[in-house]
C-alpha cells in the first residue's frame, strides 16, 4: 500500500501527564480535604436517610431496610455550589451533572487552564462517563404517567437524562470545543473516560482533555434494584456448591475529574504535573456481571496495558483495584497493605488497566481493619 500511495507519514506518540484533579464525594469536596480524610481512615458510607431521597419518592422508602450509601452531605454540597451559582438557579440540571461541573471546575482551576483563544478551545475537550445517573428522573416520569398527569412532565426532561449531558455542560461552561464523549459502561465508565481521553491526547487529536466520571444513584429504584441483585448474588454464594463470598453493595453519588495534557504543552505553560500516564487497556470480560468466576481478564488487561506502555511487570510497584464487590473485600481481609508488584484497575462491566508514573512519592497507612464508615462498620 505504501508503494501505491507513496511514503506514509510516521506519527510519533505524544506523552500524556495529569495537571489537574477535582473531586466531590461523600468524604467532602476538594482534593486536599478528601485526601486527608481518606488517608486518615474516614469513610462516607452511612445509613440512608429519607431526606436524602427525591421528595416525590420518599413515600415509597422503607426505613427498616437500612440501605447503606455514600451520600454527599448537604452542607458540603451547598458550599461546593457557592462558586457555581448557575447550578442553583436552574431546575434543568440533574445531580449527576452538578457533581461533574463541581469536580471539573476544581480540576481546571488546579491545572490553571482557562482557554480563551480559538485554537486552545478547539484543542481542549471533555470525556465524562456515568453508569446509573438518571434513574430518579426516569422514576419520576413513570410515576407521572401512572397517575395520568404527564402534563406535569418538565420540558427539561430530555436534557436531564441524556447520557452526554454532563460532558456537554462541562464543555459549554468552560468553552471547550474539542472532542466531547460520554462512555456509559456501568462501573467502568469513569475508567473508560480516562482511557479515551488519554488516547485522544497521545494521538494528537487534542492537547488538553477534561476526563472523569459522575453519578448519582440515591433513589428508590436504584436501591431496590441493587438490593435484589445483591440478594440474588448472596443466595448463590451461600449455596454449598459456591465458593463466592457474600457482599454488600452500597450505592452513592459524586464525581472525580482529571485534566490530561500533552507533556510539552504542560511544560510550556509551567503547569504542575501530578503524574504521567504511560498506557492503558480496556477489555470485555465476557462473564457474569456481579460475580466474576475468574480474574484472567484482569491479568489480560494488565498485560495489554503494560505492552501499550512498553513496560513489564517488574517495572510496576503499585496495585490498585476498583472492583465494587468481591475483590476489594478480599484485599482488605488479607490485612496486607504492602504495595504489590503489579498494577491493575478492574470493573464489573469491563476490565481496565493503567500504567501511571507518579511525580514524587505517594503512600498511605490504613489501619489493619480497613477504613471505617460513619456508623462504625467496615467500609
Amino acid at each position: 500500500m505504501s508503494d501505491f500511495f507513496g511514503a506514509l507519514p510516521v506519527r510519533s506518540q505524544r506523552q500524556v501527564v495529569v495537571t489537574g484533579l477535582g473531586i466531590v464525594c461523600a468524604l467532602g469536596s476538594g482534593l486536599e480535604h478528601v485526601w486527608q480524610r481518606l488517608t486518615g481512615g474516614s469513610c462516607g458510607i452511612a445509613t440512608l436517610q429519607e431526606e436524602s431521597l427525591p421528595e416525590d419518592q420518599r413515600a415509597g422508602f422503607d426505613v427498616d431496610q437500612n440501605f447503606q450509601a455514600g451520600m454527599i452531605p448537604a452542607t458540603v454540597l451547598r458550599q461546593a455550589l457557592e462558586d457555581l451559582p448557575h447550578l442553583q438557579k436552574t431546575r434543568q440540571t440533574s445531580p449527576c451533572v452538578a457533581f461533574a461541573e463541581i469536580a471539573a471546575a476544581q480540576a481546571l482551576q488546579g491545572a490553571r487552564w482557562a482557554p480563551t483563544e480559538d485554537r486552545d478551545r478547539d484543542a481542549s475537550g471533555v470525556v465524562m462517563g456515568s453508569g446509573l445517573a438518571f434513574t430518579a428522573e426516569l422514576a419520576t416520569a413513570g410515576m407521572l404517567q401512572a397517575q395520568g398527569t404527564m402534563r406535569r412532565l418538565s420540558p427539561h426532561f430530555v436534557p436531564r437524562v441524556l447520557g452526554n449531558t454532563a460532558a456537554g455542560h462541562v464543555s459549554m461552561r468552560h468553552g471547550l470545543r474539542g472532542p466531547n464523549l460520554a462512555p456509559a459502561c456501568a462501573g467502568a465508565a469513569g475508567a473508560q473516560a480516562l482511557c479515551d481521553a488519554f488516547r485522544l491526547v497521545r494521538d494528537g487529536t487534542a492537547d488538553v482533555m477534561v476526563a472523569g466520571g459522575s453519578d448519582s444513584c440515591l433513589d428508590v429504584v436504584s436501591f431496590e434494584a441493587y438490593s435484589r441483585a445483591v440478594s440474588l448474588h448472596n443466595k448463590t454464594a451461600s449455596s454449598a456448591a459456591s465458593s463466592q463470598q457474600q457482599v454488600e453493595w452500597p450505592l452513592g453519588q459524586g464525581a472525580s475529574v482529571l485534566v490530561l495534557e500533552e507533556l510539552e504543552h504542560a511544560r510550556t505553560r509551567r503547569a504542575h504535573i501530578y503524574a504521567q500516564i504511560l498506557g492503558c487497556s480496556s477489555l470485555g470480560p465476557s462473564m457474569a456481571v456481579a460475580a466474576p468466576s475468574s480474574w484472567a481478564p484482569a491479568d489480560q488487561a494488565e498485560a495489554a496495558a503494560l505492552e501499550d506502555a512498553g513496560l513489564s511487570q517488574k517495572d510496576i510497584a503499585l496495585y490498585f483495584s476498583s472492583h465494587p464487590t468481591r475483590y476489594v473485600e478480599d484485599l482488605w481481609s488479607q490485612q496486607d497493605h504492602s504495595l504489590a508488584k503489579h498494577s491493575i484497575n478492574n470493573s464489573c462491566n469491563g476490565v481496565h488497566s493503567w500504567c501511571c508514573r507518579s511525580i514524587g512519592s505517594l503512600a498511605c497507612n490504613p489501619s489493619s481493619a480497613g477504613p471505617q464508615s460513619a456508623n462504625g462498620k467496615p467500609c
